[in-house]
């Protein structure tokens, strides 16, 4: 009795090992989902609410920063900030202060992209950054349940007067899988 229950064993075992195809152990998987937005860093602390604290991360400082990317697929997906913000300065009494403006858009903002991904990177064709920096792809470094995009002069901060950029820093993003 020994004999055909060893051989019941080897056989259910095969048998699950069989149906496993290489899409079900596809890495590309544990990419599928919502990431959310957790950081934007600056390269160096600014003082943007004028609290006299200055931060670098700009998600922290400023929660109207929000943002999700979704991978739907192995090679689609879509991007979305619930609301569009941007930064100027104007000098007060000698003083450099910093002038937030955001708005929230009406309905799903959600734009569709395509992406390919490599053993520690994700390339998406479109720039996801929330200030629109003018990148052609955007680049995710993998770090286990983080993604990571350092994007140069990706903060840039006008004169609210002259339109001059005053402030041009680079920064890093950061999702995290929710």
């Amino acid at each position: 009795m020994k004999a055909p229950q060893k051989f019941l064993l080897l056989f259910i075992t095969l048998v699950c090992l069989s149906s496993c195809s290489k899409d079900d152990m596809d890495s590309s998987s544990m990419y599928q989902g919502t990431w959310k937005l957790t950081a934007i860093n600056l390269s160096t602390p600014l003082d943007l609410d004028g609290d006299n604290i200055a931060d670098t991360n700009l998600v922290d400082k400023m929660p109207i920063i929000d943002g999700t990317i979704i991978f739907d697929s192995a090679s689609t997906g879509s991007y979305n900030y619930n609301s569009n913000v941007s930064f100027n300065t104007r000098y007060d009494n000698g003083k450099l202060m910093f002038l937030v403006a955001s708005s929230i858009p009406p309905g799903d903002q959600s734009v569709s992209f395509i992406h390919s991904e490599s053993s520690d990177q994700i390339t998406i064709n479109d720039d996801i950054t929330f200030n629109k920096v003018g990148l052609i792809n955007s680049v995710l470094t993998v770090d286990g349940n983080t993604l990571k995009m350092n994007v140069s002069n990706g903060f840039e901060v006008t004169d609210i007067e002259t339109l001059d950029i005053v402030i041009s820093q680079d920064v890093e993003y950061v999702f995290s899988k929710s």
